[in-house]
């Protein structure tokens, strides 16, 4: 019952909308994500959205994540197939989608042998990769803020015990290099927010890839890393006017 003219919003935000009810109709669910999109495109109009697009994951998917990649960073092997030949020997099989199955079933990162492998299906596969740390990034235009998770046996995809409490990350410190790298990256990229992942072993990441628009907010609940601080500020209402004076100005007078 609650209402909000257009007038009273300062930034809007994007987050993807999810729908909890299993049993809504397919017609329902499509009607409501059209009502949220296009709630970002009228705000994007008039240039109060800010740091994400919807559905940008669609234009900035896997295979292209992949290749601009290995521009900047160490990245392992891997294949998307159809019918193909998968070799032999141990890998990662990942879901493209991350759409849940008609079962409901969500697909995490997992160990697979390739020789058990259905060939008729479609698989993004990854080169098993032995690592001591999870390294998980989350860029904000122009700043990056890093945090790690010692890995435990056999915890290979992490998302399993997010939110948990026994599930502890602790700001991680990027040396210079990386950290240039993953700006240089995300910016080659078009992207102003996503939440990038690595590997970490004996100093040297491995990239394996970035959600542009991932959850974030865990990390840094207690603002110790300034994560938090970042994302406020960003969304800060006076923010947005205080730029466009500065951009203003700048214009008029760009010797200032």
């Amino acid at each position: 019952g609650h209402t909000i003219l257009d007038s009273e919003i300062a930034k809007v935000f994007w987050r993807k909308p999810f729908n909890n009810d299993l049993q809504i109709d397919a017609y329902v669910d499509a009607e409501l994500k059209y009502i949220y999109r296009e709630i970002f495109n009228y705000f994007s109009r008039k240039g109060k959205t800010i740091l994400v697009v919807p559905n940008a994951e669609q234009y900035v998917g896997k295979i292209t994540q992949m290749t601009v990649a290995k521009e900047y960073f160490s990245v392992p092997n891997w294949a998307i197939t159809l019918n193909g030949s998968l070799g032999e020997g141990e890998c990662v099989a990942k879901s493209l989608s991350s759409e849940p199955t008609s079962a409901n079933k969500v697909i995490y990162t997992t160990i697979v042998n390739r020789e058990s492998i259905d060939i008729t299906y479609p698989w993004f596969l990854q080169d098993l990769v032995q690592a001591d740390l999870d390294i998980t990034v989350v860029y904000i235009d122009g700043k990056a803020f890093a945090f790690e998770f010692n890995r435990k046996e056999n915890l290979i995809d992490w998302r399993k015990e997010i939110n948990r409490d026994r599930q502890y990350w602790k700001i991680h410190d990027l040396n210079r290099d990386i950290y240039k790298q993953i700006i240089a990256f995300m910016k080659d990229l078009g992207l102003k927010f996503g939440r990038l992942d690595f590997l970490l072993r004996d100093g040297n990441y491995s990239f394996l890839e970035v959600n542009p628009n991932g959850q974030w907010a865990w990390l840094d609940i207690d603002n110790k890393n300034g994560l938090m601080a970042e994302m406020v500020n960003q969304l800060t209402p006076n923010l947005m006017s205080t730029m466009a004076v500065v951009r203003n100005f700048n214009q008029h007078f760009p010797n200032d």
